[in-house]
C-alpha cells in the first residue's frame, strides 16, 4: 500500500513538473500622440506568461482599467476581459481555446499592447 501511495505520489509531482511557463514577447502600439509624451513620465513595461492555460500579464506599477482580448489568427475575438481593479498582477483562466496561434491584446490605460502565443 505504501508502494502504491509513494508511485501516485510521484507520478503527481511529474505531471506538476511539465507544465512550463513561457514569456509571451510583448510589443507596444504606437500612436502619433506618444511621440509628445514627457520623457520624464513612468515608462510602463508589462510582462505576459503563458503556462497551459493560464495567462499571467504583471507590471511594475500598480494598474486600474485593464481591458484584454485574445484573437485567434483570423482576428475574431475568442476572449476578452476588464476589470477595474488595482493590481499588479492580473491571472486569466482560458480554457476551451483550440490548438493555434493567437494574438493577446490589452490596454492599460492609454498603452495598447500586443503578444503572440501558441496553444499545442
Amino acid at each position: 500500500m505504501k508502494q502504491l501511495l509513494f508511485i501516485c505520489t510521484f507520478l503527481l509531482l511529474c505531471i506538476n513538473s511539465l507544465a512550463k511557463e513561457v514569456v509571451i514577447e510583448l510589443y507596444r502600439n504606437y500612436y502619433p500622440e506618444d511621440k509628445a509624451k514627457d520623457n520624464r513620465s513612468i515608462t510602463l513595461e508589462p510582462t505576459a506568461t503563458i503556462d497551459g492555460n493560464t495567462i499571467r500579464i504583471y507590471s511594475d506599477v500598480t494598474i486600474s482599467g485593464f481591458q484584454m482580448s485574445i484573437k485567434d489568427n483570423l482576428g475574431n475575438i475568442v476572449y476578452s476581459y476588464n476589470d477595474m481593479t488595482s493590481s499588479r498582477c492580473y491571472t486569466l483562466e482560458v480554457y476551451d481555446l483550440p490548438e493555434g496561434e493567437y494574438v493577446l491584446e490589452f490596454n492599460i490605460g492609454k498603452d495598447s499592447f500586443y503578444g503572440n502565443f501558441i496553444i499545442s
